[in-house]
């Protein structure tokens, strides 16, 4: 019922992409390794302000998380989330 709301409020309901985006007909776009981190801070930002790091912090915090998805990727390639099967994770485990 709220998505209905939704469209009503934002008189979306005469607009087809629209109407599929929002009652969840359209595809989300593909989450790509190389964008993990990139997700991943947009959705722990308010938690990472929160706790206030310094710029140096951030760095150290930030740094081998990207140098892991980097190592993964040079092992498996830059595939989308979805088409990383576990032999792919288990391989990079016994890199």
């Amino acid at each position: 019922m709220k998505r209905i709301d939704l469209l009503v409020s934002r008189r979306g309901a005469d607009d087809s992409q629209e109407v599929s985006s929002v009652m969840g007909g359209e595809d989300r776009s593909a989450l790509r390794l190389s964008t993990l981190m990139t997700e991943y801070e947009g959705i722990h930002k308010a938690s990472l302000i929160k706790k206030k790091k310094s710029d140096n912090r951030m760095r150290k915090w930030r740094n081998p998380r990207k140098r892991t998805i980097q190592y993964f990727i040079e092992l498996i390639g830059d595939k989308s989330l979805e088409q990383v099967p576990r032999t792919d994770a288990n391989r990079y485990r016994d890199w």
